[in-house]
């Protein structure tokens, strides 16, 4: 009796599909990226991937897009579909710019280069699930201040707030979007 051949999806799981991904990428980090699937409550496909993209170092405001913008944005597709996700979700981190005293107006126009110009890489890359969120955007919401409470209860006292705020973002994300 001949056998016939699955397709890809069918014979391994989704897990098995991003290993794969994360172990051919040079630009994802193997170890953390496979020490995080092996963790607790993976036990789902996501139903989203997210890469967060800042606006700015310490010092100063970023000038345009970052140059390694497409080495986040396609490992990160390379992912979705691995996983058979509905969405990529990139969110700009305008308001973690706010919190290093840069000026509010100056930040509003980067943020607003930076949505401009991801959609305009959406349409070039064909890249339909995109979904880009701007941070401020649900900051205000109750359901991300309490993701952020939580997150800020739990963490160790000394932990760095940004780090808080990053860590209360994928909650919010998480939850939102699954």
């Amino acid at each position: 009796m001949r056998r016939t051949r699955q397709p890809l999806r069918e014979q391994t799981s989704w897990a098995d599909a991003l290993r794969r991904v994360v172990l051919q990428d040079p630009l994802v980090e193997t170890r953390l990226s496979l020490d995080g699937l092996a963790g607790p409550g993976v036990d789902a496909p996501p139903r989203a991937v997210f890469i967060g993209l800042g606006l700015c170092s310490r010092a100063r405001l970023s000038r345009g897009l970052p140059m390694d913008l497409l080495g986040l944005l396609l490992p990160a597709e390379s992912a979705r579909r691995a996983v058979g996700a509905q969405a990529l979700v990139v969110m700009v981190a305008d308001s973690h710019a706010l919190s290093n005293h840069f000026n509010p107006d100056d930040v509003a126009r980067q943020a607003e280069q930076v949505v401009a110009a991801l959609a305009r890489i959406k349409q070039s890359l064909g890249l339909e699930t995109l979904t880009v969120v701007r941070a401020s955007d649900f900051n205000a919401d109750p359901d991300y201040e309490l993701a952020h409470r939580s997150v800020k209860e739990q963490a160790p006292a000394d932990a760095d707030s940004y780090v808080i705020r990053e860590v209360a973002d994928i909650v919010y994300l998480q939850r939102t979007y699954g």
